[in-house]
């Protein structure tokens, strides 16, 4: 009998003993290990050879314990039958070169003695595999447990930082008021249902850079901010998502060079009955709010850099940290831990603005607003679903008008602003005329063209138009 064939046949009775329901594969891998044999490649290891060669996966592990152990005794078996291939022969016959393995013979007792040694490698082969197999599974078990219990740590770490924080900002702002006497609405103020104040709704705000968490971040704080930026950046939007989402009432004030104290504060009036009694502003509002409303009040000065220098001085003391006004009834306080926090909006280099009094800026944070990117643009452009070709033109025209206005050929006061643009494509929607050249720059008229009070500017403007959608 060959070596090839007792190879074959104790490979067969191994797989046979093993009771493997699907023993074929293992049979498939012994047929392709002899042809790979006897092609005499021996310069590496066989079984790393074979390993690559043939595709051994290790995805089945009892499958691949199965396939590592038959490789490894097939390697024995090469080694033996090297050996005896090398050693002269009893009998001093000498192999002729075209003997291969699978054409020596073996006595009873060597074949016996190499398949028990065969038999034993393999077993310790697979118990070695499972032990291995095991350790590595407990370790990764391990590995897991700490991983879990090192984020259950830092959780609570955060949790209780988080905690610290708040207790500690808690504190600050009831130390602003500390010893104020609780204000309630006085009799002598009109009553006003603050809640209608509270915004049921706000619309979707896209985030530039860090503008919109340092501005929440801001407020959570309690700290007054000034939000800087141009026309249509969203401003105010941003001012309303925030009230909307902590549920604080908002009291919008649109601010103007020509306004006075009495404007922001209120004034003396007749009710329903005819008695004197004073009717609140909204600066007024907002503060009395405050300490009426749980979860505070926000006053939205739209514009704020148009306030007179004068009124800046007089609205100080409200964005100080002591937080009052002056009523013609008596000073008004903020209470104790009550929420009430000041906005700003205020647009660059436009027409009857003032400088802030540094005393004034001094009370706010400056937040600025950055101008709206290209992706954020083809965000709001989707909504309407049109095409690539007017998307395309609306961007390069709202890049040229920002660099005329920057190079002061046309007036920075119009701009073609996000408010703009979501009409102009409103119009259009509603039109649906989006592909039609007349039909733009109909619309375009509406929304930019006819807000140019300078006849000059207004051409330079619709000569770029007809350029860029012709």
């Amino acid at each position: 009998m060959t070596l090839r064939e007792i190879q074959y046949n104790e490979i067969r009775e191994y797989i046979d003993q093993k009771g493997l329901k699907n023993p074929q594969p293992s049979f498939s891998i012994m047929e392709k290990f002899m042809n790979f044999v006897n092609s005499n490649d021996f310069e590496e290891s066989i079984s790393t050879i074979f390993y690559s060669r043939f595709g051994i996966s290790i995805k089945s592990k009892g499958s691949y314990n199965l396939n590592k152990s038959l490789i490894l005794g097939f390697e024995e078996f090469i080694k033996i039958q090297t050996i005896s291939h090398d050693q002269p022969q009893a009998n001093d016959q000498t192999q002729t070169n075209d003997q291969t393995v699978g054409s020596v013979d073996l006595s009873d007792s060597d074949l016996e003695k190499q398949k028990e040694e065969l038999r034993q490698k393999q077993q310790l082969a697979i118990i070695q595999a499972e032990e291995l197999a095991k350790t590595r599974a407990e370790e990764l078990k391990q590995a897991e447990e700490l991983e879990k219990a090192k984020i259950a740590l830092a959780k609570i770490k955060a949790e209780e930082l988080a905690k610290k924080k708040k207790a500690l900002r808690d504190q600050r702002i009831k130390d602003r008021t500390q010893g104020f006497k609780s204000e309630k609405i006085p009799e002598s103020v009109i009553q006003f249902d603050y809640k209608i104040n509270v915004p049921t709704f706000s619309r979707e705000y896209f985030q530039q850079e860090n503008e919109k968490d340092r501005f929440y971040s801001k407020c959570d704080q309690l700290k007054h901010s000034i939000l800087k930026g141009s026309a249509g950046s969203g401003k105010t939007e941003l001012a309303i998502k925030y009230a909307h989402e902590n549920n604080m009432a908002l009291f919008k004030l649109s601010c103007s060079s020509d306004m006075r104290m009495a404007d922001l504060i209120g004034c003396k009036t007749f009710d329903e009955k005819g008695n004197i009694k004073f009717e609140a502003g909204m600066l007024t509002k907002a503060l009395l709010t405050a300490n009426e409303y749980e979860n505070g009040s926000i006053i939205l000065l739209d514009e704020i850099n148009t306030l007179s220098e004068k009124v800046q001085k007089n609205v100080n003391g409200i964005a100080d940290g002591t937080g009052f006004i002056d009523l013609p009834t008596g000073r008004l306080r903020i209470n104790q831990g009550s929420k009430f926090i000041v906005v700003g909006t205020m647009n660059q280099s436009y027409a009857g603005t003032n400088p802030l009094n540094p005393e004034f800026k001094d009370r706010f944070c400056v937040i600025k607003m950055p101008r709206m990117s290209r992706e954020t643009k083809h965000k709001i452009y989707s909504k309407f679903g049109i095409s690539d070709d007017l998307e395309h033109n609306l961007i390069r025209l709202c890049d040229r008008l920002e660099n005329l206005a920057e190079n002061n050929t046309i007036s920075s006061d119009v701009v073609f602003s996000t408010r703009s643009q979501i009409s102009f494509l409103e119009i259009l929607e509603e039109n649906e005329a989006d592909n039609i050249p007349n039909a733009i720059q109909s619309a375009l008229a509406d929304t930019l063209i006819d807000k140019f009070d300078d006849p000059e500017h207004e051409e330079i403007v619709k000569d770029l138009i007809g350029e860029i959608f012709n």
